[in-house]
């Protein structure tokens, strides 16, 4: 009797072990898996900061769309007294603006100043892009709130640098 209680001691030894292995798996797998999302995804709300805004994936470029829609739908935004999303919406205006006259070619990872950069040679442009980063940036960063008069501002200098693209 003591080599069949020794074999199913071994046996639930080897059991528990591949139970313990198994759930150490399972919550690394699960562990990576909450760090790729966090990387890929950031947890950022995007560009805009609103599921009610033009929605934009990590992978387009803001040029795919008029610059007349984000404009639109920063007014409608704003409308609604949503002007942090207003704001966002303004911003990838401009962005759509300056790519779709090839100033800028598309490529993840760009920032607002990479953006800057390729318009300090049109003053128009460039004084319009700084307008609209300058209201932007300290409300999507939390320094500020976003109000109707940021707002304001930053449509005027909207309307400034790219007021080409306005239909109304």
């Amino acid at each position: 009797m003591a080599p069949i209680a020794h074999f199913l001691g071994l046996m639930l030894h080897f059991i528990a072990y591949a139970a313990l292995a198994a759930v150490v798996v399972l919550i690394l797998a699960l562990a990576a898996r909450a760090i790729a999302a966090g990387w890929s995804g950031r947890s950022r709300r995007g560009a805009t900061g609103a599921v009610s805004a033009v929605p934009l994936s990590h992978d387009r470029s803001p040029g795919e769309t008029a610059a007349d829609v984000f404009l639109q739908q920063a007014l409608l935004l704003a409308g609604r007294r949503e002007y942090r999303e207003a704001l966002g919406q303004l911003l990838l205006g401009a962005m759509s603006y300056i790519e779709s006259r090839e100033w800028i070619r598309y490529r993840r990872g760009l920032t607002v100043r990479d953006y800057l950069r390729c318009v300090r040679g049109r003053p128009e442009q460039f004084a319009g892009l700084k307008v609209v980063v300058d209201a932007y940036e300290p409300v999507e960063y939390g320094r500020h709130p976003a109000t109707q008069s940021v707002f304001e501002s930053a449509l005027e200098g909207y309307r400034d640098g790219f007021a080409s693209t306005e239909t109304a």
